[in-house]
């Protein structure tokens, strides 16, 4: 006789269970990466790769230092969580600057959050948010400044991102 439904009761969750058909409705938060900017890194006004490529986790190996790229991989299109957490240094003693971080997705901003008119010297950026991806799109973390004289991030710096849904 086919078992049809189990109930909670019969099931000790402490047992392990050899499924040999197909289990669906499973999907795990992978693929996951996280990196951290190697060095602090100056950067000038525009737009400016930031050099997250010290490695922290990359479940899919599917994050490569050298071109500071997240490269979602065949068949994990989906929907991601994406975050850049940055302090910086605005080294400001040239009137108010913007400083902003910046996800892009293909070649295009996604996600973005920053100050603008800043007059402070050092200050934390958090941005966060979710993209629909799909496989072979490129995910990377950008710095951005106008105005003042120099920006630096430091290198505690942090670029991640994890699928949570299909």
């Amino acid at each position: 006789m086919a078992i049809t439904k189990i109930q909670s009761e019969s099931v000790n969750l402490g047992d392990n269970f050899a499924f040999t058909g197909t289990v669906s409705g499973i999907a795990p938060n992978v693929p996951a990466w996280s990196a951290r900017l190697t060095n602090n890194q100056a950067i000038g006004t525009g737009d400016h790769l930031l050099d997250f490529s010290t490695e922290i986790v990359d479940t899919n190996s599917a994050y490569n230092t050298s071109n500071k790229t997240f490269t979602v991989p065949s068949g994990q299109g989906g929907i991601y969580l994406i975050g850049l957490n940055g302090r910086f240094n605005t080294d400001n003693g040239s009137g108010a600057q913007d400083v902003l971080m910046k996800v892009f997705v293909n070649g295009s901003s996604a996600l973005e959050n920053g100050f603008y008119d800043l007059t402070a010297q050092i200050g934390i950026i958090s941005v966060s948010g979710m993209v629909n991806v799909s496989a072979g799109d490129t995910i990377n973390a950008y710095g951005n400044r106008n105005g003042g004289s120099l920006n630096t991030f430091y290198d505690n710096s942090l670029f991640w991102g994890i699928k949570i849904s299909t």
